[in-house]
């Protein structure tokens, strides 16, 4: 998935620019100069070949993804308990009874956060609309950990002139240098390194290679229950990661 989202940004961005090659003349993988012939030509052929990692500091490595529930119930005037449809995490976004009308949390009411009740002190309006919650469900936590990856990749350039071999390095780099800014919009940071002639190459065909590096965050993600988030977090606070 990584190498993926990293080789579709640089194809998509090659086929919206101007460099005039086929669909078929961009292709993924090394290839040895003898396995190309007059009628691949021109062609370009992108990998990687080496990567790092830096693994995230423990305070930016949790990160909670939550997602919102909204809930309305029915007032009948004399009912004063109402359950949630899950465990909420605490405190509760907000309550409203009526609609539009805030209560606070000991004040108007109380949270049994162990069964998921609200409890009014006395009973909410009647009314179809008569309580409206909002809180994070337990379930919808999730736990982020992350890591910075930078990637080495190389564009091999093949022309059947040396003029279209150079033609086609020098379009590549103004490319890549002008969608520097679209790339960073998904989430890439490139910047060229270097470049160099392959050698091997028969008469009839010509090569350049253009290394680039690109840096990137990769994340996965992990549902955690309310224990296990609250062990993480003492863990991460044990060692001076969070704050």
């Amino acid at each position: 998935m990584l190498f993926d989202t990293i080789e579709d940004a640089f194809e998509n961005l090659l086929k919206d620019s101007e460099i005039k090659i086929s669909k078929e003349s961009l292709v993924r993988g090394s290839l040895p100069p003898d396995a190309l012939t007059s009628k691949d030509l021109p062609l370009i052929a992108l990998y990687d070949t080496d990567m790092s990692f830096v693994e995230h500091t423990v305070g930016s490595n949790l990160r909670e993804e939550r997602n919102e529930s909204l809930e309305t119930f029915s007032a009948d005037g004399n009912q004063t308990t109402f359950r949630l449809s899950s465990k909420p995490l605490k405190p509760l976004v907000r309550i409203e009874s009526p609609a539009g009308v805030t209560r606070r949390e000991k004040v108007d009411f109380t949270v049994d956060y162990a069964e998921g009740e609200i409890r009014f002190n006395s009973p909410p309006e009647k009314g179809r609309k008569g309580v409206i919650a909002r809180f994070f469900p337990l379930q919808n936590v999730t736990l982020i950990s992350g890591m910075r990856v930078e990637a080495k990749y190389n564009f091999d350039l093949w022309g059947g002139t040396r003029e279209e071999c150079n033609n086609l390095a020098v379009d590549l780099i103004k490319t890549v240098l002008l969608g520097r800014e679209k790339l960073s919009t998904q989430g890439l940071v490139v910047r060229p390194v270097s470049g160099s002639i392959i050698d091997g190459v028969n008469s009839k065909t010509f090569g350049r290679r253009i290394r680039f590096n690109v840096e990137t965050d990769f994340y996965a993600e992990t549902p955690v229950s309310a224990i296990e988030r609250i062990e993480v977090q003492e863990k991460a606070i044990e060692s001076g990661g969070m704050r």
